[in-house]
């Protein structure tokens, strides 16, 4: 008998002992699902500065404010152009 007792125990100590750290445990992820919409909060708003960086980085690269700054500073477009008479050939027939 005091083996089994022995066993029986042992069995409700360890029950006891999963029940209090099932207890803890639980505790923990409670209050961190706190902690998980925090960040995602800030993730929401990082990527909404982000997509308005980007939006300001294309029109600032675009070709047209680039030419218009570039017209400003005082570049100018160059407009002649030059036709080539003779064509001189590639290969000199032997």
């Amino acid at each position: 008998m005091k083996k089994y007792s022995l066993v029986l125990g042992a069995l409700i100590l360890t029950v006891l002992a999963l029940i209090i750290v099932r207890t803890f445990i639980a505790n923990n992820v409670s209050t961190s699902g706190v902690v998980l919409g925090n960040v995602q909060n800030q993730i929401n708003a990082y990527r909404l500065k982000n997509s308005i960086l980007s939006q300001q980085v294309y029109s600032l690269s675009a070709l047209t404010n680039i030419a218009a700054k570039a017209e400003k500073i005082g570049y100018v477009d160059k407009t002649q152009e030059f036709v080539l008479s003779n064509s001189i050939p590639i290969a000199v027939k032997q």
